[in-house]
């Protein structure tokens, strides 16, 4: 069985996401979909951390990944605004003896360009007979579709595809993420729709002719109100095969729980023991009649009547936001968030157990993963935050002008004592790192990273593997 996941979004994290998954999961057929054109600009460039490029040598395009990117770019050296001599107050910089001794804290970081890595990516996947990316293709939404799937939408509410798994990796911009985030609280919004669904295993048999004559027509039918959903499809192989799916939307409930407990069933255990065909059956009937009341007309209750099986599912869209499409964490570690995002979810949608046998996903812990991936940005983000509010606050302070030293020393909290001794010894501190920096300038001709420097032993443990070649 083919599994099918969308993703929204061919920037690096969406792209890189579909390469592992193309890769890596041959039974999964993975299709891209990006609003603008293929040609659009992509922006600066990006120092990708281990997770950044374990996702690249996992997406089997690390033999690439210094074609896209630039030696000796992972330093900086800092210089005073109004200081017009050569020599800079500070250089920030990953020292050759520390890269050896150390690759996990001071490996290999370039600068990568954002616009040639897609092409890397872009160029590996059109290799790939499981993989599609389509540009000028703007997602507007998404809705549950009655096989449990997820259909997207375009421009003028053209239907894009149902997939098992949608991935919201748009951004900013995202027309996807109000499905899983509340703007206004920065939380996510676990709320959803609570779905009693089964099967008719022959309408000809069991329901009346009202009901009959519409399947006959129309194959799927819905009946809608204020507050109200049901509708029914066939299902069944072929055309002797008169099998029917019935979904029964409940939009007022917290939970499948809430709704088992209400009815006097015990939640199941397994997905095998929640699908209820014993006394539980009569149970579910007798309370989807009930909440009928008198607004459906005969037809519908039959339906409900003729269920040979039915489940309580809480029935939220199977859709997990990645990167900015959860918090816009902006410029300075948005992407390499995101591909952190798109590394840990590769991961976890290629342990067993990821999609069950009928290719649903496994949405809580995808929705698990999504929470963690959620606070790692509102940390970083109110972080980000509070530094731009002291910045703030010192500026109104004091006005605007050069300093010392990159950051403030009185700013920093320190008692009397540590203060004096951080004034004592960052300038020699200052002057060691210069000192240090330009003693690598002369052994080896040129300061930071290249194609031969060491690279994090995560990444160096996949090449081993024979991942990224």
């Amino acid at each position: 069985m083919t599994i099918r996941v969308g993703i929204a979004g061919a920037g690096i994290s969406g792209l890189t996401l579909a390469g592992i998954l193309s890769r890596r999961l041959p039974h999964v057929h993975v299709t891209v979909l990006e609003r603008a054109p293929a040609a659009r600009d992509q922006g600066y460039g990006l120092d990708l951390d281990a997770n950044g490029q374990e996702a690249l040598a996992r997406a089997g395009v690390y033999h690439k990944y210094w074609d896209c990117s630039q030696p000796y770019s992972d330093h900086m050296a800092f210089f005073r605004i109004g200081s017009h001599g050569p020599e800079p107050a500070g250089v920030m910089f990953r020292p050759a003896l520390l890269r050896w001794l150390f690759p996990g804290t001071f490996a290999a970081r370039p600068e990568t360009n954002r616009g040639a890595l897609r092409d890397i990516l872009l160029d590996e996947m059109a290799t790939r007979a499981n993989t599609g990316v389509v540009f000028d293709t703007a997602v507007r939404d998404a809705r549950l579709h009655v096989d449990g799937g997820c259909e997207l939408f375009g421009d003028g509410g053209k239907a894009l595809g149902v997939f098992d798994l949608i991935i919201d990796a748009m951004g900013l911009h995202s027309t996807l993420r109000h499905h899983r985030v509340v703007d206004a609280s920065g939380g996510k919004a676990f709320g959803g729709t609570v779905h009693i669904h089964g099967v008719i295993n022959s309408p000809e048999a069991a329901c009346g002719a009202p009901l009959l004559a519409r399947l006959r027509k129309y194959g799927s039918v819905a009946g809608y109100g204020r507050g109200y959903l049901i509708f029914l499809q066939r299902f069944g192989a072929g055309s002797n095969d008169g099998r029917t799916c019935c979904f029964y939307q409940l939009n007022h409930l917290d939970s499948a729980e809430s709704l088992l407990d209400e009815i006097g069933v015990s939640p199941p255990s397994s997905r095998a023991s929640g699908i209820m065909t014993d006394e539980r059956l009569d149970k579910v009937k007798r309370w989807v009649l009930h909440d009928m009341g008198e607004v459906f007309d005969e037809s519908w209750r039959d339906a409900i009547r003729s269920l040979d099986r039915v489940t309580a599912d809480d029935v939220a869209l199977p859709l997990v936001c990645i990167g900015d499409s959860l918090l816009n964490c902006g410029l300075g570690g948005g992407g390499i968030l995101a591909m952190q995002d798109a590394n840990e979810l590769a991961a976890l949608l290629e342990k067993e157990g990821a999609f069950d046998d009928a290719g649903r996903p496994d949405l809580s812990s995808l929705r698990a993963a999504e929470g963690a991936m959620l606070a790692r940005k509102q940390e970083f983000h109110a972080e980000k935050q509070q530094r731009a509010r002291g910045t703030c606050a010192q500026v109104a302070e004091r006005g605007r002008g050069p300093t010392e030293w990159p950051f403030e020393l009185d700013d920093l909290g320190l008692p009397g004592w540590k203060l004096g001794l951080a004034r004592l010894l960052l300038p020699r501190v200052a002057a060691l790192t210069n000192a240090w920096y330009r003693w690598d300038e002369w052994r080896l001709g040129r300061v930071g990273a290249t194609p031969s420097t060491p690279i994090y032993p995560s990444v160096k443990k996949l090449l081993d593997s024979g991942e990224g070649k």
